[in-house]
């Protein structure tokens, strides 16, 4: 994750879902590949797993989220396969969950049961300029409707429990 160094009056992270905190580089070294290269796009945690799998010529499972980067990465594709970042930020006392739904050129900043923001980050990419926004996008909704379902409940042991606690992602 980023980190808030006084962008939008956040000295730490964690409060809030601006890419200053949510929109960190993603920097691979891939033996044999020429370096260098920088390439515009985007991608999610779940990208790395069949990503790494495709590096060792081994094939991701049937069903997970992610997408292989690689033809992109090779340069075989023009852009990333992933047109589309979602993201939630965990309630934190006092704050309920925000979600965000981006892509090249918009960004929707809210909660599920209300307006959010739009962020035009072609155009604004400080996140400066907000526009009011409906309800989430549908794209956000499909997502968050696959982890919030009945039964998805997830358990942490307690070893987890205490790091994530130590290191502030845990209440």
């Amino acid at each position: 994750h980023g980190e808030g160094l006084g962008d939008h009056g956040v000295l730490e992270h964690g409060t809030n879902n601006f890419d200053e905190l949510v929109r960190v580089p993603l920097i691979l070294r891939i033996p044999g590949m020429p370096g260098g290269r920088r390439l515009e796009g985007l991608a999610q945690h779940e990208d790395l797993m069949p990503t790494i799998l495709g590096l060792v010529d081994l094939e991701a499972p049937t069903g997970i989220d992610g997408f292989d980067l690689l033809p992109w990465i090779r340069g075989e594709a023009q852009q990333s396969p992933r047109a589309e970042v979602f993201g939630r930020r965990k309630s934190i006392p006092g704050h309920p969950d925000q979600y965000y739904a981006r892509n090249a050129e918009r960004k929707w900043i809210g909660r599920l049961d209300g307006p959010g923001q739009i962020f035009r980050p072609d155009r604004d990419p400080r996140e400066l300029a907000a526009g009011p926004g409906d309800g989430p996008p549908a794209s956000l909704e499909a997502v968050v409707g696959d982890e919030t379902g009945p039964g998805r409940t997830r358990r942490v042991d307690a070893e987890t429990r205490r790091a994530l606690e130590a290191l502030g992602y845990a209440e």
